[in-house]
């Protein structure tokens, strides 16, 4: 039912998309995946802003201040010049004159005219109306083309026409493709009718020149020099300013995006879309991996997937942005939170079916102190917790798969419940917490529901006496002709979470955290250093001289950058053998040296602990370490590569 579901939801989605639904927001969004990018060095603007209209007068200025602009420019030999604005009127006799001639003498200069232009859907753009410079302006040599820009719907310049015809059904180019050619000393072709502007960013992204401080000869000739240089209006009280997809709503000079045609053409580069067939494969891949995704997670994940995959694909638009291509965005970022929520939706009917039925068989196995603490008023039945300092425990079978792999089923449900059952009543005789069993695993913790001062020495308490338990329980193991195990045993105190953790329907009272992590860790590290309890430096500090403890390592575990110092726990101090604290000294002794680089004293010291793995280990260490020196970045951690 969800795959069909998915199906049809892609399919209306789709189906919007192409009938423009949802369009022009989708455009608006794809405004924002534009990432600015250098301007052409090669191009010069020079402005007829707001200061240039205080020092030379009124706008229009006089033909004449033109033509001396021309001349000036002309002088340092530009590659050609673009002259945005439209003479199209007659203005004293004189000066008209004075910049006919001017236009006469240099040919290098691109007059603009406007343009009334009708978009068809099949062939280029028409003109309608045109609005020439004055015949006088004009020679056989002149170049002339429309600067007409047109808004989308939302009033922002995105496309724009390079090419159209005039009524006589002549082909014509724009003033922009004009500047282009001529900079380019070669005819440039465009693929479409209208050319989507490859924007290099905001406002005041081209390298620009005062009017004024060109007529004022203030500008060194050598600015224009091989360059293009377009001349146009900048001040806002002349009204050629638009909105373009960079500048925040901050409208941009026409000359200024007649600059960023110029270098879309000379790049070669213009915006593209897909197609709707390109389009409607970008639906399917979603589909399919909504479907896939969907079908194999499990629902905790489906909105860290979500999250991703709509991640991913913003990540992947950007991208192809910055590579002219734009993919649509509003509508696939609808698609998948369609999709996700429906699988949401199916999996949690399912999920609240499978929770009622979990609730009704296991509903009263809680923890005694959480029941009591519920009983009396202290802790309400809610979601929520405190950060406390506690010492957490975990144990563990090793080679449990192994062993039940030989084992029959019942037989091996009876032999953990007797496990379970001995190491359980150790954690509740030491007034400890059984936070949950993980398989074969026993979690617990100290500190809370009740406060405990002494916490960590209860957790190590009840650790060695599950030691000593297990030689109990291996005994009759042995004499019963079953098979016999060992356990490891891994303790940390720091500040977690603890509290009623869960769902609104179904919690349990638990500890959540860092610190909760890295016990676990250390239980696992007791296979490898071939230890039975394992304790971090944090619960060390809190345990005096109850214990005989012998430093191990120190340890980066895995999914931490911090080492952590730890400790073996041998035995209650009152218990501890002479053999056993010679032991430790010996040891210490060598990890002195280990830790002073003297790999040859450390490994002779080693050498004479036989029997300890941790001192085979170390052997190998200090043997590599003496062949090839881990450089004076050393600092002694050994990194964990398993969990």
């Amino acid at each position: 039912m969800f795959s069909l579901v998915t199906v049809l939801t892609t399919g209306v989605w789709f189906w919007l998309y192409t009938n423009g639904v949802l369009v022009a927001l989708d455009t608006r969004l794809q405004d924002k995946l534009f990432m600015p990018r250098a301007a052409s060095d090669e191009i010069v603007l020079v402005t007829i802003d707001y200061a240039s209209i205080q020092k030379l007068g009124v706008w229009p200025f006089q033909r004449s201040l033109h033509a001396q602009v021309i001349d000036f420019i002309a002088a340092a030999e530009p590659r050609v010049i673009g002259y945005d604005v439209t003479f199209s009127e007659a203005s004293i006799a004189l000066e008209d004159q004075i910049l006919a001639d001017t236009l006469a003498r240099h040919d290098e200069v691109v007059l603009a005219s406007e343009a009334v232009l009708e978009i068809r859907k099949d062939g280029l753009p028409m003109a309608i109306s045109t609005l020439e410079p004055l015949p006088m302006f004009v020679t056989d040599d002149t170049k002339a083309g429309p600067t007409t820009l047109i808004p989308d719907s939302d009033g922002v310049i995105r496309q724009v026409p390079t090419t159209y015809v005039e009524r006589s059904n002549e082909p014509a180019k724009s003033f922009a493709l004009l500047v282009a050619e001529a900079m380019a000393g070669e005819s440039l072709q465009t693929e479409e009718d209208l050319l989507r502007v490859a924007y290099v960013g905001g406002p005041g992204s081209f390298a620009t020149v005062s009017f004024a401080d060109v007529v004022a000869g203030q500008v060194s000739k050598s600015v224009f020099t091989d360059k293009t240089v377009l001349i146009g209006a900048t001040a806002p009280d002349l009204h050629d300013e638009y909105l373009t997809p960079f500048g925040a709503g901050q409208a941009t000079p026409g000359v200024e995006i007649q600059a960023n045609i110029v270098q879309s053409l000379l790049e070669g580069r213009h915006v593209r879309t897909l197609t709707e067939l390109q389009v409607a494969i970008v639906f399917g891949v979603l589909m399919l991996l909504g479907l896939v995704l969907g079908l194999s997670l499990r629902l905790r994940n489906l909105a860290l997937a979500a999250v991703i995959v709509l991640i991913g694909y913003l990540l992947v638009a950007v991208a192809l942005a910055g590579q002219d291509l734009l993919l649509p965005i509003i509508h696939p970022l609808i698609l998948i939170g369609c999709i996700f929520g429906v699988d949401v939706l199916y999996r949690y009917r399912d999920e609240y079916a499978r929770r009622a039925f979990i609730e009704h068989a296991f509903g009263r196995y809680v923890a005694p102190a959480v029941v009591e603490k519920l009983a009396s008023g202290q802790a309400p039945l809610a979601l929520g917790g405190l950060k406390e300092e506690l010492t957490i425990l975990f144990s563990d079978i090793r080679g449990f798969t192994s062993l039940s792999e030989r084992m029959a089923p019942e037989e091996l449900v009876t032999f953990l419940n007797e496990y379970l059952t001995g190491m359980t009543d150790i954690v509740l005789d030491h007034e400890g917490t059984v936070d949950k069993y993980i398989g074969d695993a026993v979690m617990a913790f100290w500190g809370a529901p009740l406060a405990q001062t002494d916490h960590a020495v209860r957790g190590i308490s009840a650790a060695v006496a599950m030691k000593k338990r297990l030689v109990e329980l291996n005994a009759g193991w042995k004499a019963a002709g079953r098979p016999t195990i060992e356990i490891g045993v891994g303790l940390n105190t720091g500040r977690v979470i603890v509290g009623n953790i869960g769902s609104e329907r179904r919690f349990d009272y638990t500890v959540i955290g860092d610190d909760v992590n890295l016990a676990s860790r250390l239980e696992s590290l007791t296979k490898f250093y071939g230890v039975s309890i394992l304790i971090s430096a944090a619960t060390k500090k809190q345990l005096g001289d109850r214990f005989l403890t012998r430093a191990l390592d120190k340890v980066a575990v895995k999914g931490k950058k911090e080492a952590v110092r730890i400790f073996e726990v041998i035995a209650e101090a009152a218990e501890a053998t002479q053999e056993q604290k010679q032991f430790v000294l010996s040891f210490e002794d060598a990890l002195g040296a280990y830790y002073q680089r003297d790999w040859s004293r450390a490994e002779k010291l080693l050498i004479k602990l036989t029997g300890d793995k941790v001192a085979q280990l170390f052997i190998e260490r200090c043997q590599k370490y003496a062949k090839e020196d881990p450089g004076e970045a050393w600092d002694g951690i050994y990194v964990a590569t398993e969990k």
